[in-house]
């Protein structure tokens, strides 16, 4: 057939396409339909199909090719730096194979497309290329790569993308049974690649679940740009360059899209909307995913999406993303992205007019931790009251003073109501910091003649002020509290102001002896009895921390025991303190490299935050988070999961950002568990909230970890360039030595992978310096001796590679129970395999080798990249 004109063919193309998508068998079927409704379009559609059938049997295609299947004959072809391995799918553009890195530089596959040869020379050759060509401007975690582009030697144009093993968003949120939330905090990814996109004056046009897919570790990426367009800007504001625009999926393209209409952003916005639709209810919102080309246009045209679906918030966001108009739709996916970030946060959204109802319930909900937290005094005081109230009647030496105890818990009961009744709901957040402040604006006023209330609330204050590590608030309350505690004889109340005071001065001044002197005045003032017991289980609890400061295990784990006994035997003891003191128990055996202990006391102290029902809250948070970084020593793997709750869990706490930690914590990670390219994105993430919160400390540790993913994925110049950033911190306090060690070892692998062995050996051993003067034996020290050993492989000094692998596997073994899975112990000892090998002893480099590989599949898994060496060099 003659070649159809570039105004033709747009018009004929997504038909095209359409109809390469159908079985064979059912082609004729739609060519009938389309030719009721166009005779002409079915003409030119039925022609190219005949054109395409031909070229398949001449090998250009292999749908239906009989019987040598042509498509896999390509399998082997080299293109650029990839051999084709097998076909993983086709559309009307062209085909896509999946392909091996060929070229020896390094192992890795990637997604080949191969423009269909029956489209050469027509507008869908520069369809293709043109999508190269915005691929490459658009560099984005939730994009998917564009890794090379050119024409194969059978003169087929193609692109090398990043391949992307995953499925499609909608099947994954429903094989995995994910909560609406999750699904949305999913969609964000989605929101945020596209908003890039736009940023970049690209309009991706073909929004729809087979172009968002999540890999197997949960990351979402965006695919084909293939009808993409640039945006030209200009007075009229930002419109669709070009020709080419009735290409799309017509379920899935805007009403604009179907009726040509101008192309916008709006146009994406409206695809997303329905992909969100889809993702939540499992079903196409105008019921436009059927039927004759005819059916498809009218429905998503006419057809108003159904409402109450989706619930409340979301309901209204959808609805305004699916607008028919395109300016009654949300301007930009960025402002579509604020307002579900405000639906997570439970504030107000943008789209929709707000009732003062509607804002007080939000404010209630977005205050929620705040509003927990002030109310902690209350609440506390109260349990402690009725506590006294049932202890009172086991003694009646004891019932003076728990009746006294009582009277106060009541008077703070209403101080407390009093506060917060102030705090009236309104545009604004309310800080804990701010509560505390207006409440100890008060305390001498309302309580001048009652020391033992004023006492009372000047300890709780204090306390909390030293929890938020607000030192300067907290002191001189806190040694008020103790002054007039100690003027009233009242020891209760002295403990509950000394303990934080011995915590501050241990802290602070590093004072171990008077520290413990304030310890010592305050247990021992207590009397015996189960008045007293609550407090003296959180006085040792605040000891037990001493030897956390310390890095001495065996007064953490005694002190921490003797808590947990004297709660276990007192009535109505809070769970947050148990679990306060199982924290500190495990911390005691994490101190003393018993992980199979800590990881048991780390389980129970989850199982009972759940059994409390508070396994949404900060502690939950905290504790997850201790348990994650325990594993960090050797399952790596049961690390990631861990803190994947925490980086989740504290988004749902924080309302939008997770802590900068949490990012880093999960980053690093996923560093060692071999996902570079998340934990970049996480690291960034922390850089920009920890920037925001002024953070030096997190801001550096964001960086080391940023530049260390830029090296796994071999971004050499980017790394550099994130150190770089790090100058303006070299000279603060925040560069601990095992930062600096850190520094030193990301300096050698920058030096390495330039091929500068003698700088990447001096760098080496100058972290190796820095570590050895850490009060903690640090992780990197295992893989800085690794490195080092490798490079003197390299080099052929087999002695010293032989030393730097054997104190690599010496560490890494001391930091895991006996015989327990470590990743980092199969890093080394697939090290002591090459050194052993080096040195002509096979068998010892293969019992090495071996033993790697049952330490690695068991804690990152057969995929890592360390464990397949292992493998193979074990199989050699």
């Amino acid at each position: 057939m003659p070649p159809l004109s570039n105004e033709r063919w747009q018009i004929v193309s997504p038909y095209l396409d359409r109809a390469l998508d159908l079985p064979r068998a059912e082609r004729a079927s739609f060519l009938s339909s389309l030719r009721a409704e166009d005779e002409a379009i079915a003409g030119d559609l039925e022609a190219l199909l005949v054109a395409h059938d031909e070229l398949s049997r001449d090998n250009f295609l292999g749908e239906d090719a009989a019987p040598a299947q042509p498509e896999a004959s390509l399998a082997g072809l080299v293109v650029g730096a990839y051999t084709l391995r097998e076909p993983v799918g086709q559309g009307g553009m062209g085909t896509v194979w999946l392909a091996d890195r060929s070229d020896g530089r390094f192992a890795g596959t990637a997604a080949v497309k191969l423009l269909n040869a029956s489209l050469i020379g027509h507008e869908g050759e520069a369809r293709f290329k043109r999508e190269g060509n915005l691929l490459a401007r658009l560099k984005h975690p939730h994009i998917a790569q564009l890794i090379d582009a050119g024409v194969s030697s059978l003169g087929q144009p193609y692109l090398i993308l990043e391949y992307v093993d995953g499925e499609r968003i909608d099947a994954y949120g429903d094989r995995h049974g994910l909560s609406i939330e999750a699904r949305v905090r999913m969609f964000l990814d989605v929101l945020d690649a596209v908003a890039f996109a736009h940023a970049n004056l690209v309009v991706h046009r073909d929004l729809k679940p087979a172009n968002v897919l999540v890999a197997k570790n949960g990351q979402v990426k965006l695919l084909d740009f293939g009808i993409a367009k640039l945006i030209a800007t200009g007075d009229g504001g930002a419109t669709l360059t070009g020709e080419g625009q009735a290409a799309m999926t017509p379920a899935y393209a805007a009403p604009e899209q179907l009726t040509g209409g101008a192309i916008t952003t709006a146009t994406d916005v409206y695809a997303l909307g329905v992909l969100l639709f889809v993702l939540l209810t499992g079903r196409h919102p105008t019921g436009g995913g059927g039927g004759t080309p005819a059916d498809v246009v009218k429905s998503v045209v006419e057809n108003e999406p159904p409402r109450g679906l989706i619930r409340g918030d979301l309901d209204t966001i959808v609805a305004k993303a699916l607008r028919k108009k395109p300016d009654e739709r949300y301007a930009s996916a960025e402002a579509f992205a604020d307002d579900i970030r405000r639906f997570l946060a439970h504030q107000p959204i943008q789209a929709r007019p707000t009732s003062l109802g509607y804002r007080v319930a939000k404010f209630v909900r977005r205050n929620r931790p705040q509003v927990a937290a002030a109310m902690m005094v209350a609440f506390a005081l109260i349990a402690g009251a009725v506590g006294i109230a049932w202890q009172a009647q086991e003694a009646r030496l004891q019932r003076d003073a728990a009746l006294a105890q009582l009277a106060r818990a009541t008077a703070t009961n209403e101080f407390v109501g009093s506060l917060l009744s102030g705090a009236a709901p309104g545009d604004g957040k309310f800080t804990l910091t701010e509560l505390l402040e207006r409440a100890e604006g008060t305390i001498d006023k309302q309580f001048a003649h009652d020391d033992a209330t004023r006492s009372d609330l000047l300890a709780t204050i204090g306390g909390l002020y030293a929890e938020t590590s607000h030192w300067d608030k907290a002191k001189p309350l806190l040694e008020k509290a103790d002054q007039v505690a100690e003027r009233m004889n009242d020891p209760l109340v002295r403990a509950r102001a000394l303990c934080p005071l011995a915590f501050m001065t241990m802290i602070e001044g590093g004072d171990a002896k008077e520290a413990e002197r304030m310890m010592e005045r305050a247990l021992g003032g207590l009397p015996d009895g189960g008045l007293y017991d609550p407090q003296r289980a959180e006085c040792l609890l605040v000891r037990a921390q001493f030897g956390f400061i310390t890095d001495e295990a065996q007064p953490m784990v005694e002190n921490a025991e003797k808590a947990i006994a004297i709660l276990d035997r007192t009535h109505g003891a809070s769970a947050s303190v148990k679990v306060d003191a199982l924290n500190a128990l495990a911390q005691g055996y994490y101190l003393s490299h018993q992980i199979g202990k800590a990881d048991a006391t780390y389980d129970l102290a989850v199982k009972t935050l759940e059994a409390s029902g508070q396994e949404q809250t900060i502690t939950a948070s905290d504790t997850l988070n201790n348990w994650g970084i325990l594993h960090m020593r050797g399952d790596v793997g049961k690390s990631v999961t861990l803190l994947r709750r925490v980086y989740d869990l504290d988004r749902a706490i924080e309302g939008q950002d997770a802590k900068p930690s949490a990012s880093n914590n999960l980053a690093n990670a996923l560093l060692r568990a071999g996902h570079p390219e998340e934990a970049g994105t996480l690291s960034q993430d922390g850089i920009r909230v920890a920037r925001a919160r002024q953070s030096e400390t997190d801001q550096i540790e964001g960086l080391l970890l940023l530049t260390e993913s830029d090296l796994d994925r071999g971004e050499t110049g980017r790394a550099e360039e994130d150190l770089r950033q790090l100058q303006p911190f070299l000279g603060g306090s925040h560069i601990s030595t095992n930062r600096k060690g850190a520094l030193s070892y990301l300096r050698g692998r920058i030096a390495a992978a330039r091929g500068d062995d003698a700088s990447a050996i001096a760098a080496y051993g100058e972290a190796l310096d820095f570590f050895s003067h850490a009060k903690r034996p640090n992780l990197l020290k295992v893989v800085t001796l690794d490195r080092l050993a490798q490079i003197k492989l390299a080099l052929h000094d087999t002695a010293a590679a032989r030393d730097a692998a054997g104190k690599a596997l010496d560490l890494a073994r001391s930091l895991v129970d006996k015989d327990g899975p470590s990743f980092f112990v199969g890093l080394s000892l697939l090290t002591q395999g090459d050194v052993e090998a080096a040195g002509g002893d096979r068998d010892a480099a293969k019992r090495a080798y071996e033993e790697a590989v049952r330490h690695l599949q068991t804690t990152v898994g057969a995929d890592h990249p360390s464990t397949k060496e292992a493998v193979r060099k074990s199989s050699a």
